[in-house]
Order: C-alpha cells, then structure tokens, then sequence
C-alpha cells in the first residue's frame, strides 16, 4: 500500500532533478568564469582549491541527475508490481492485460513526449 507521504516523496523527484540540473549548470559556469579570469590574471593557483571544490560538486551532482528517477518512473517501479502481483489481476483474462499494457504504454510515451516538449 502506497502512503501518502510515499505519493507526496514521489512527485517531489522532478523538482529535485531539476534544481540538481540547475546547480550543476551554475557550478560549470562559476568553474569556467574562475579558469578565464584566473587566466587573464596569471592568478589560477589562487583559484585552485575552488576549481577542486567545484569540480567535486560537479562529480556529486552529475549522478543525482542520471540516477534519480523521474515522479513517473518511481511510481511505474512501485505500482506495476503491485498490480501485477495482486491476486485480482491474476484473476484478468490475457487480452485484458495486453490491451492496458499497449495503453499504459501509449501514455508514458506521451507524458514523456509532453516533457521533453516541456523542457525545449
């Protein structure tokens, strides 16, 4: 059974993706902002330990984004077990099955069809 603060936990994963993704894009920005004026300066000792400190937290955002799952993705990883499983949907005819398995997966071409849409 899936809790509400499971549902809530769920739908806050895009949000953290993309604050990750945003982090990451400053990072990388503040990283070559401090190799181009450590450069013109003949300063990039001086900026060194930053460079480091802001490679690392490039190294520890770049897997957030790649390995956190999107809100849809978690609840297809916790649901379709759970349904599959059930001793009701043992019970379902097989054509039955089939046509909702090309019917879910229809809409989670779309969804993700919309947020790529979303995204440009």
């Amino acid at each position: 059974m899936i809790t509400p603060w499971q549902m809530y936990l769920i739908t806050r994963l895009d949000g953290l993706i993309d604050a990750a993704g945003i982090s990451l894009a400053l990072t990388v920005i503040v990283f070559w902002a401090l190799v181009f004026v450590g450069c013109l300066e003949d300063k990039v000792k001086d900026f060194t330990p930053w460079l480091k400190r802001l490679g690392i937290v490039c190294l520890c955002l770049v897997p957030v984004i790649v390995l956190t799952p999107r809100s849809k993705q978690l609840a297809a990883i916790i649901l379709v077990p759970a349904l599959v499983n059930s001793e009701h949907a043992q019970e379902i005819p097989d054509k039955v099955l089939e046509a909702l398995a090309l019917y879910l997966g229809d809409q989670i071409k779309d969804m993700e069809d919309i947020d790529a849409h979303n995204k440009q």
